[in-house]
């Protein structure tokens, strides 16, 4: 870091860092940017693609650049087995440019402390960082299952390398993660409560405005192909009124389904907040985010697993078995047959833990100034 340090009456600039595999690692994030500017320091985001986007509008006044991280896309339900592993080598060369990228955007951007959000090589000497991910466990294949500890202990080589490591859950029986944020939990993880997106404004007497919300999200091609055929079943339903989201942050497009049907390219925070909350239910992918932002506000879902994509497919299951909400594959999912079956679930129930999340920024930032009186030495 330059040599001369901030004071006490400056502000410390904090980089979060999301990964830019979908829409969620970044949406989550805005709560720890919000705890951060509530905190009085300055968040400095690093972002790539549509997480890119969605975090620039939701902070037109912070600095948001761009900082490309490991690409990988979703081909299909076997393909993409084959090409985790396959990618596993250039996974971790990126990792290894990713921490030689960092000390350049340390020095130029005055970075005091940094949040990454499951980016393995965003780790320093020079500040203290913080690694924060609902998986300390990788769920992998069943055919591979027996390699689920050894590559925990791989990932445990680079999260070691933080200053700290939090987890975006509650402890206990009611969570969310259940094995992938619990199973190997020890002392140096800190839970920090769910993340939530949306600030719950409204009473829950809100009239219902919507009888379904669709939430289209996911790295393509299993996005688009999620989005043709939850289009094609909305279309029918021409006694219910819907809304459609397509999770397309860079496009501004609204569309009428059918008479009772609208369909939005992409939602504000504020505005996604409201058709939540004023829908009856919602279908949406199981990714751990949408997970959390449906146990901040009690909702009742349908989760539909991206084919392939075993955390998902984890998650959606263990959300059915725990009897908040049922789940149903891709390529079987009928709507109006889910329709008929998501009363017999008591809906995602209401989650939080703020507390835990201000705690754990707090004695972050108390980190930092203790490094930062250090060099001012």
């Amino acid at each position: 870091m330059d040599s001369q340090s901030h004071t006490n009456t400056t502000k410390f600039r904090i980089l979060v860092a999301p990964l830019d595999w979908g829409l969620g690692h970044a949406t989550r994030c805005i709560a720890i940017i919000k705890t951060l500017i509530d905190k009085g320091v300055v968040p400095v985001v690093g972002a790539y693609g549509n997480g890119l986007v969605i975090l620039k509008k939701e902070f037109p006044d912070l600095e948001v650049f761009e900082m490309p991280g490991f690409s990988l896309s979703y081909p299909g339900k076997f393909g993409l087995r084959l090409k985790v592993v396959a990618s596993l080598p250039a996974m971790f060369y990126s990792i290894y440019k990713e921490n030689r990228l960092l000390e350049q955007i340390i020095r130029d951007k005055k970075i005091d402390g940094i949040i990454s959000d499951s980016r393995f090589g965003l780790y320093s000497d020079d500040v203290p960082c913080i690694y924060m991910s609902h998986q300390m466990l990788v769920r992998l294949p069943n055919l591979l299952g027996f390699l689920e500890y050894p590559f925990y202990l791989v990932t445990s080589l680079f999260t070691e390398k933080y200053s700290g490591r939090w987890i975006p859950d509650l402890p206990g029986y009611e969570n969310l993660s259940g094995d992938l944020g619990h199973k190997y939990f020890n002392v140096n993880w800190k839970f920090i409560g769910t993340l939530k997106r949306f600030e719950n404004k409204l009473a829950d007497s809100t009239e219902i405005k919507y009888d379904l919300m669709v939430i289209i999200s996911g790295l393509e091609k299993q996005r688009t192909v999620f989005e043709h055929m939850i289009l094609a079943q909305v279309k029918e339903l021409h006694d219910l009124k819907v809304i459609v989201v397509l999770g397309k942050p860079s496009e501004n497009i609204r569309y009428e389904l059918n008479r009772n049907s609208v369909v939005h390219s992409h939602l504000s925070a504020e505005e996604m907040y409201k058709c939540v909350v004023t829908s009856r239910t919602i279908v949406c992918r199981s990714g751990y985010s949408t997970l959390m932002e449906l146990a901040s506000l009690g909702k009742k879902a349908i989760l539909i697993p991206t084919p392939g994509q075993t955390e998902q497919e984890y998650l959606a299951e263990y959300m059915q078995v725990k009897g908040y909400a049922p789940f149903y594959s891709q390529s079987e999912f009928v709507l109006k047959e889910a329709l008929n079956e998501v009363d017999k679930y008591t809906g995602i129930p209401r989650l939080n833990g703020s507390e835990l999340l201000a705690d754990a920024v707090e004695r972050f930032l108390d980190l930092v100034r203790e490094t930062n009186t250090e060099e001012s030495r």
